[in-house]
């Protein structure tokens, strides 16, 4: 037998990987997921093949109850909760991950929770809301309501930054601390003590540096609730009975 005759009879091999494969793969990956609560989405699998393909696979997860959908094109693995024995779903942040993953989004935080986190707010409700350089249609998973709002510029920058938490816990805080053309207040001192104790802490390290250095891009109203904090001799915009300057667009102004 010639070597033509040879190579024309091996058999050929398939091209790509096959879809048991990929399935295999797919359900693994998952399952190692799960114990995290992560969420996955259609880009996460196309290293196994075409686009096409892995919805198919997903779909048959679903109608097989393998894997649970939410909303367009997310899927998880429940997990069972060790204390009551019922299944839970994915957390906010979670979720939100998958669909910056999917849609390529730049995301600041979580407001709600960079409230929390810095005790300048006591929201435990069900609605989580996110900034993004990209809004998304809000999505709601049982009780739980999950928005992504456009982000301005300026927030923007503050991604990754030392402050940002903090600047991000102001921004989602906005109307508690000033309605119309004055300031609450009440709620305005509590937040200037409360970021005064951060800021004192070990935790807080850094946090009036970086401020300062990013002091000129924050909006008007948010360099004057944030000077006291910078300057120990300045006096709160809210004890001086001052009207908020409305003009929202960072510039390089006073410094602190």
């Amino acid at each position: 037998m010639s070597d033509n005759e040879i190579e024309n009879n091996e058999p050929k091999r398939p091209v790509g990987r096959p879809q048991s494969q990929a399935r295999s793969t797919i359900v693994r990956r998952i399952r190692r997921g799960a114990a995290t609560g992560q969420v996955w989405s259609l880009s996460d699998f196309t290293d196994l093949g075409s686009r096409h393909a892995i919805e198919r696979i997903m779909q048959r997860l679903v109608e097989a109850r393998d894997i649970q959908a939410i909303g367009r094109g997310l899927f998880f693995l429940p997990r069972k909760n060790p204390l009551t024995g019922r299944l839970t779903s994915p957390g906010a942040e979670a979720i939100v991950q998958a669909i910056a993953r999917r849609d390529g989004l730049r995301l600041v935080g979580d407001g709600m929770s960079a409230a929390n986190v810095l005790g300048l707010g006591t929201g435990v409700g069900a609605q989580s809301v996110w900034f993004a350089d990209r809004a998304r249609e809000p999505l709601s998973l049982g009780n739980q309501r999950i928005e992504i709002r456009q982000a301005p510029s300026w927030l923007l920058k503050w991604q990754g930054r030392r402050a940002g938490i903090v600047v991000n816990a102001l921004a989602f805080n906005e109307s508690a601390y000033r309605t119309g053309s004055g300031w609450n207040t009440a709620e305005c001192q509590a937040g200037l003590d409360r970021l005064r104790q951060v800021a004192g802490s070990e935790e807080g390290a850094g946090l009036t540096t970086d401020l300062r250095q990013g002091f000129a891009g924050l909006p008007l109203w948010m360099q004057d609730f944030l000077r006291p904090l910078l300057n120990p001799d300045a006096q709160p915009a809210w004890t001086n009975e001052l009207p908020i300057d409305h003009d929202e667009t960072p510039e390089e102004g006073p410094r602190p």
